[in-house]
């Protein structure tokens, strides 16, 4: 009899942990169905406008990159999945050309790449970078001139210009492993000096 009775407790007890886990399950199903149904937040209106000022003068660019469509959904464009912000611009070989001026970026961005497409001029000013860009890709633009980097700001992580016609030295205020240029990077007199003469 004690027997029988151990063995009803067994399997109450298997059927009741049967049930916890079938629950576990069901509610883990449940928050991933929800995450993935979840509609996304709206960008904020000045990332909108961030990006609809720094490409107002650009050719190329497709029909979609206007203020009348949410910069979440143009081509390139990532947002964070909670708060609807900017958080990469990924337009490399995109086909887009004209003035770059990097004063014109949403306020959190991290990520810019914009690689292999036509700036024939560095971006005037580095000083007023987001705080919390980090990888900044502007390679194989045709750009030529003598950037002026010493205002490149320290939070910066990697920032490559290499495939570029720039001309002379300048001053910098990141670690020369941080940058990729066409020319000589010293970290003791924090100065690069790139490959072509100014003429």
């Amino acid at each position: 009899m004690i027997s029988s009775m151990l063995s009803i407790l067994t399997l109450e007890e298997k059927q009741s942990e049967m049930m916890m886990k079938t629950f576990v399950v069901l509610a883990a199903l449940s928050l991933t169905l929800a995450e993935a149904t979840r509609t996304p937040p709206p960008t904020p209106k000045e990332d909108l406008d961030a990006l609809v000022r720094l490409t107002s003068d650009w050719g190329g660019k497709p029909f979609s990159w206007t203020n009348s469509t949410p910069a979440c959904q143009w081509a390139g464009v990532i947002c964070d999945p909670y708060y609807g912000f900017v958080t990469e611009m990924r337009w490399g070989n995109a086909g887009v050309y004209g003035h770059l001026n990097l004063t014109n970026l949403p306020k959190l961005v991290q990520t810019l790449y914009l690689f292999k497409n036509s700036f024939p001029y560095a971006p005037p000013v580095l000083s007023n970078l987001p705080a919390v860009l980090s990888y900044v890709d502007l390679s194989y633009n045709g750009m030529t001139g003598n950037p002026n980097l010493s205002d490149l700001p320290v939070h910066v992580q990697s920032f490559d210009l290499s495939g570029n016609g720039f001309c002379g030295s300048s001053k910098l205020n990141i670690p020369c492993d941080n940058i990729d240029v066409e020319g000589k990077c010293n970290d003791v007199t924090h100065t690069v000096t790139f490959y072509n003469t100014c003429t």
